[in-house]
């Protein structure tokens, strides 16, 4: 996979990310990114990234904890979530799932406030940073920029 694909599948998954907080704000999609804005967006797209590693390994961390491993935990999630999976998780499975569910929901939130208050330091808006999502998707030449950027501070 390139490293331009790479960014941009991140970037997909960041901007679902801020759907919800955004979906009532102004659109701004069309003021253009300036050079200074493509280089705090570079920043901080590296400090959100880092954001998601440690949720992501918090979240491992958890399932373990909660006395279920990984692929056991994705598994019963698939058929709760899908009904035409039929589970098969023990009543001591369940609990162990229940649990660990509300300490997954705990720790989303806590990423959450840790994005809105990082994108804040860089002197952003969600609004915004989703807006620079959504035009290096679709502009060839903001992201080579971006990835120069992103190349440059590595």
């Amino acid at each position: 996979m390139t490293f331009q694909r790479i960014i941009i599948s991140s970037l997909v998954l960041l901007l679902f990310s801020f759907e919800s907080v955004t979906a009532s704000l102004p659109n701004l999609q069309d003021q253009e990114v300036s050079n200074k804005e493509l280089e705090q967006f570079a920043a901080l797209y590296k400090q959100l990234r880092n954001i998601d590693k440690q949720t992501q390994l918090k979240m491992g961390q958890a399932v373990k904890k909660g006395g279920l491993q990984v692929q056991r935990f994705n598994d019963i999630r698939k058929a709760e979530l899908n009904p035409d999976i039929k589970g098969n998780a023990s009543p001591m499975e369940m609990r162990k799932y229940v649990k660990i569910e509300k300490e997954l929901e705990r720790i989303k939130a806590e990423k959450k406030k840790l994005v809105q208050q990082k994108i804040k330091t860089y002197g952003m808006t969600e609004k915004r940073y989703q807006d620079i999502i959504t035009q290096i998707q679709s502009d060839l030449e903001l992201q080579t920029k971006l990835r120069v950027l992103m190349e440059e501070e590595d």
